[in-house]
């Protein structure tokens, strides 16, 4: 009877990680990664930034906490602010002391890695963390995935002439030749 309890816990347990597992892709396929799913190649991605007290750390998309001697929460991904997919924002985090419940503003600025660059507390319980990614910055003209495909074709187009034109010239001198 034991061993059939334990198979029984084991198949439970393995059942409950499944189903963690599936909500998870469920909650994940639901997301706004921004245009063109930018944002996508970033999720779970996590991120520290020290200070001289705490240790602050965001997995975007997930959850932002605060460390120093134990953990605090600070938020989980709620949604975008504003249209112009650079701030985040991280709520329900645990509740201050006299206070609200701890909340993340997450600012992104174009930056060659990502990476946090300061962790304020502009109002009691309520964190501005600031973010350099490359996400962010704007793709310079012409470097769009559409205009690849067509500067490939015009770069094809291009060499087909050049290899008409010197197929004429040969034509030419061969014809001088004679």
């Amino acid at each position: 009877a034991d061993s059939a309890q334990e198979a029984f816990n084991d198949a439970s347990e393995k059942e409950s990680k499944v189903q963690e597992g599936i909500r998870d892709i469920e909650r994940k396929l639901n997301m706004d990664f921004g245009p063109d799913e930018t944002f996508a190649q970033l999720v779970d991605n996590c991120f520290d930034f020290k200070d001289t007290e705490y240790t602050y750390s965001i997995c975007l998309f997930g959850d932002a906490n605060q460390s120093s001697h134990s953990s605090t929460h600070l938020g989980k991904f709620s949604g975008w602010e504003g249209d112009n997919y650079d701030v985040q924002m991280y709520t329900g985090g645990a509740k201050c002391w006299n206070g609200p419940e701890r909340s993340v503003k997450l600012v992104m600025s174009c930056g060659t890695k990502t990476e946090i660059i300061s962790v304020t507390e502009p109002e009691k319980c309520e964190y501005l963390f600031r973010l350099q990614t490359p996400a962010v910055c704007p793709v310079p003209e012409g470097e769009g995935e559409g205009d690849v495909e067509e500067q490939d074709q015009k770069q094809n187009a291009q060499g087909g002439q050049q290899e008409q034109q010197l197929e004429g010239e040969e034509r030419s001198r061969k014809h001088d030749e004679l």
